[in-house]
Formats: structure tokens, C-alpha cells, sequence
């Protein structure tokens, strides 16, 4: 009724005081559960912010250092080496990515991993660079290095966002939940008092 605002219209029976107290116990412990993951997602999402800042600082210091060993490899092959460096690439991509999950309090986090397949242990051809050979493996190993890195910066990005999203859906569930913990406190305590005008002889 109106005037009962959100208490349930039920008989003051054992029974139904039963279910009430089921309901109420039902809805603590849903709650406690909520805050509980809340938890355990804020703890991590925290742990990845440190380590995104970590990995782009480090995937900078990658790309400068990736940077300066081509410009040494041009300088030291010369004109040679654009030629040479197409001429080695016979196939597909070597460096692949694929995507694995891991599980935080229920909800699955994408995990970008890095990996060579079968072909990635074959030397690349540097004949006819001269002296420049050396350079180029730096360069080819630096810019591997870069890729690794930005690989392990999106998978943590990814992460970030996953989680900002499920801590934010969470929480909204928390708030519902804990709103409705009053009712369910005033229908046990409320709905058990004798009605006005009514005994029992």
C-alpha cells in the first residue's frame, strides 16, 4: 500500500517471518560479498596503475634506445641496408601476440602475450652490409625489445580499463544492494506488531 511505503503487504505468520529472515540473512550476505570483491578488484586495479606507469616509462627509454641503434645501423651500412632488409623479410610477421585471460574475483582480464613462432629462430640475412652486421642485430634486437613492451603496456591498459569497468558495475551493485537492507530490516522488525484493536482471548 501507499502508506506502507516499500514494507511487503504479508500475513504475520511463522512462516512468513521464516522467509523474511531468510531474505534479510540472504541480502547481508550478498552485500558482504559485493564490498568483499569491490575489494579485491580496488587492490588490483591499484597494482596495475603502479605497473602501467612503470611499463611507460620503460617503453620510452625503449624507443629512444630503439631509435638510436637504427640511426647507428643507417650510419654504419649506409645505403645498403634498406635493400638488404627487404630482401630478408620472406614470410609472415615472426613476433605474434595472442591473448590470454586470468581470473580476478570472477571477472576474466585479457592478458596480451608475445611469442616467436616457428620461424623465429632464423637468423635474418645481413650479407652484404660489411661491417654494419653487428649494427643491425642491435637495431633488430632493440626494436623486439620495444614491441615486447608495448605489448605488455596494452595488455595492462586493457586490464585497467576491464577493471575500472567491473569496479564501477560492482559498486553500483553495493549501493542497490545496501539500500535495500533497510526494507528488509523494517519488514522483520515492522510487520510482527499486533494490529491495532485486535485480541486474542
Amino acid at each position: 500500500m501507499a502508506g506502507q511505503g516499500q514494507r511487503l503487504n504479508v500475513v504475520p505468520t511463522v512462516t512468513v517471518m521464516g522467509m523474511i529472515k531468510a531474505r534479510l540473512a540472504a541480502a547481508t550476505r550478498g552485500h558482504a560479498l559485493l564490498k568483499k570483491k569491490s575489494d579485491a578488484l580496488t587492490v588490483q586495479f591499484r597494482a596495475i596503475l603502479k605497473r602501467i606507469v612503470t611499463a611507460k616509462e620503460a617503453v620510452g627509454d625503449s624507443m629512444r634506445g630503439a631509435s638510436l641503434s637504427l640511426a647507428e645501423a643507417l650510419y654504419v651500412a649506409g645505403g645498403p641496408l634498406r635493400h638488404v632488409i627487404q630482401q630478408s623479410v620472406t614470410g609472415p610477421a615472426r613476433l605474434r601476440v595472442r591473448v590470454r585471460h586470468d581470473n580476478i574475483a570472477g571477472v576474466r582480464l585479457p592478458r596480451f602475450e608475445h611469442f616467436m613462432d616457428g620461424a623465429g629462430a632464423r637468423a635474418p640475412l645481413l650479407a652484404g652490409l660489411a661491417g654494419g652486421g653487428q649494427q643491425v642485430s642491435a637495431c633488430r634486437a632493440a626494436h623486439a625489445r620495444a614491441i615486447e613492451l608495448l605489448v605488455e603496456l596494452a595488455s595492462l591498459q586493457t586490464s585497467f580499463l576491464t577493471l575500472d569497468e567491473a569496479i564501477k558495475t560492482t559498486n553500483r551493485r553495493g549501493r542497490t544492494q545496501a539500500r535495500r537492507l533497510p526494507r528488509h530490516r523494517s519488514n522483520h522488525a515492522g510487520q510482527w506488531r499486533r494490529p491495532e484493536g485486535r485480541r486474542h482471548h
